[in-house]
Order: C-alpha cells, then sequence, then structure tokens
C-alpha cells in the first residue's frame, strides 16, 4: 500500500511539473500573438493611414535622398499653378448685355438664336476696357454668332467651340482697339447666359 501512495504521490507531483509547464506555454503562447496582434495593427493602421503612397526617393552618392524627377516635376507645376492663380487675384464675371440676336442664312425657313453671353477675366482693367469697348465688341461678336449655321451649335462640343470663339474675338477686338495697353488673353472664358434657337 506504501507503494500505491508513493507512486500515487509521484504521479500528482509529475502532473503539477507538466501543469505548469503547459501554463508557462500557453502563457507565452499568449503574450506572443498579442505581440503579432498589435504590430499587425499597428503596420495595417500606417499604411492606410499614409494614404498608400510609394517612395518614388532615390538614393544618391552623398546618402541624401532625391524624389523622382516626374513627382519633383508635378509638384512644382501645382506650386507655380497656385502662385500663379493668387497672382491674378479674384475672378470678375461680366455680362455682355442685352442678348444677342442673329438669323440663321443656311435654312430655308427663317431660324433665329438668342444668347446672352456672360465673360470671366482676374484683371479689373480688362473690365473697364471691355465697357470702354463695348460697342466695337458687340459688332465683332455678332458678326462672329452670325456666321454660325444650326449644325455647329447644335451639339455640347459646338457650343463649347462657339464659347472659345467668343473669348478669343473679344480678346482680338480688345487687342485691335486698346493697342499695347490690351491685356493679352485678358478674358479667359465665355460663358451662356441663355441659348435659344428658334
Amino acid at each position: 500500500m506504501a507503494g500505491k501512495d508513493k507512486d500515487k504521490e509521484n504521479e500528482e507531483d509529475i502532473d503539477k511539473k507538466t501543469g505548469g509547464s503547459n501554463t508557462i506555454k500557453i502563457i507565452i503562447i499568449a503574450v506572443l500573438l498579442a505581440i503579432a496582434l498589435v504590430g499587425g495593427g499597428v503596420g495595417a493602421t500606417w499604411y492606410f493611414m499614409s494614404g498608400n503612397t510609394t517612395d518614388k526617393s532615390i538614393a544618391t552618392k552623398d546618402g541624401k535622398a532625391t524624389q523622382d524627377k516626374a513627382t519633383q516635376d508635378k509638384a512644382e507645376d501645382t506650386e507655380k499653378a497656385e502662385v500663379a492663380e493668387k497672382e491674378k487675384g479674384p475672378v470678375i464675371y461680366m455680362s455682355l448685355d442685352p442678348k444677342f440676336v442673329v438669323s440663321f442664312n443656311d435654312q430655308s425657313q427663317a431660324r433665329f438664336m438668342q444668347l446672352s453671353v456672360d465673360v470671366m477675366m482676374h484683371n479689373s482693367d480688362v473690365k473697364d476696357q471691355i465697357k470702354a469697348n463695348m460697342p466695337a465688341i458687340r459688332s465683332s461678336l455678332l458678326m462672329l454668332v452670325g456666321e454660325q449655321k444650326v449644325s455647329d451649335v447644335d451639339t455640347k462640343a459646338g457650343k463649347q467651340k462657339l464659347l472659345k470663339a467668343i473669348a478669343a474675338d473679344i480678346n482680338a477686338t480688345l487687342k485691335k482697339m486698346e493697342g499695347d495697353k490690351a491685356i493679352k488673353n485678358g478674358v479667359e472664358n465665355a460663358y451662356f447666359d441663355s441659348f435659344i434657337v428658334q
């Protein structure tokens, strides 16, 4: 019986030792998993928060990193555009009232086009020059618009082409009337306020 008790005690000691080492193994595994999960979470957060951009820098002989030429050019162009926009000043719109009304000559029926045009600029001097030369500008625009065909202005592309032609025509008229005082490409865009063909 004493042998059985001794065997029982040995089994209990073995169980205690084995149970203790199993508990330590479980703790070590849990700590390693926690470290891996936290590290993965931090890495994923950093990856997504950094905007998923790739670093296009190139190490040079002296060890300094420089950006890829295309990336540098793009950054410089963006910066120049922002500086140019600030230098231009605020956007100024001007309506060329009253509305323009012209007839189409290419139709068997008499058809008319009525349109109202606004122009955009950044320089108030251009606005003053337009006001001073409004009769010449309106006359030139009436001739330009009167040369259009219905098929020319029936599509969105045709209307956009006409708007570009209107802005260019106003700039050309200002150059003609103002000479060296005219601001090159002072009228940057033209817009239709209304456009009716009947």
